[in-house]
């Protein structure tokens, strides 16, 4: 009796460290956060394991990336994940951008061999269940000085979103090899002008002057409105005339970028 019991026990004990290890095996494939791999500065083009099978590259990819990188001496690195459970919840347009701003540049900005100033990140997620997926583009101080930073690469007639869009669904390493493409002939262009965020392009010194000169105006005419006297034929009246008839105009203005550098594809 004593023997049966025992061996029931020792059973259940056997079938309930089974059940345990299933578990924990099982949690990390179902609550794992977007795979995002350590910085090598030799090695260009990494892939979420997950990804087999979902993403495929050529051999070759790796040295069609280089010369691609070598026509501006750009640094350039291609991150390929499968969408972690952390990204949910979340707007795919969002993916790519907000995990390459906010995770996987602080994870590599300070590793060894790491260079800032000509680098270029692509990094693209494709939905674990679809061939869905979020790309975004970051660039360094070099392409900055060019314009070529997160308003083009978020931009629908930009280096990046027609060809992801039209690509990364169904031949990834066209559309990676091509936005590269794009990038380089946006360089041989002499990158992208933008003005200055206000009217005209002038710069805010620039209307700030403006704005004091027409004050200072302002005040001279309203000085010599006032000063003028009720006469019917003086200088007064011409001074009025003009005070009534003159027109105004204004405007409001901003300026500021989004934090996308990308979207969905």
């Amino acid at each position: 009796m004593e023997k049966g019991k025992s061996n029931l026990i020792h059973r259940l004990g056997l079938g309930l460290a089974f059940v345990i290890a299933l578990f924990c095996s099982a949690v990390p494939a179902f609550a794992a956060d977007t795979w995002l791999p350590d910085f090598d500065p030799n090695v260009h083009v990494y892939v979420d394991p997950a990804l087999n099978g979902r993403v495929s590259l050529d051999a070759n990819f790796a040295s069609q990336v280089q010369a691609q990188a070598a026509q501006h001496n750009l640094q350039v690195f291609i991150v390929a994940s499968q969408q972690g459970t952390e990204l949910s919840t979340s707007d795919r347009s969002n993916w790519a951008s907000n995990t390459l701003h906010n995770r996987l540049w602080d994870r590599w900005r300070w590793s060894t061999g790491f260079q800032e100033d000509h680098i270029l990140i692509i990094f693209y997620v494709r939905a674990q269940n679809s061939d869905d997926g979020s790309i975004a583009v970051r660039s360094g101080s070099y392409l900055h000085g060019m314009n070529i930073d997160r308003d083009l690469f978020a931009s629908s007639s930009g280096p990046v979103m027609p060809a992801a869009r039209q690509y990364m669904k169904t031949d990834p390493q066209t559309g990676f090899i091509t936005i590269l493409s794009n990038i380089n002939n946006t360089i041989n262009q002499g990158g992208v002008a933008k003005d200055s965020g206000y009217w005209f392009g002038w710069s805010g010194t620039t209307w700030v002057i403006v704005i004091i000169i027409i004050v200072v105006l302002l005040i001279i005419i309203l000085a010599a409105c006032s000063s003028g006297g009720g006469g019917s034929s003086g200088g007064g009246f011409w001074f009025i005339s003009s005070c009534s008839s003159s027109s105004s105009s204004g405007s409001s203005c901003s300026s500021g970028s989004s934090c996308g550098g990308g979207g969905s594809c």
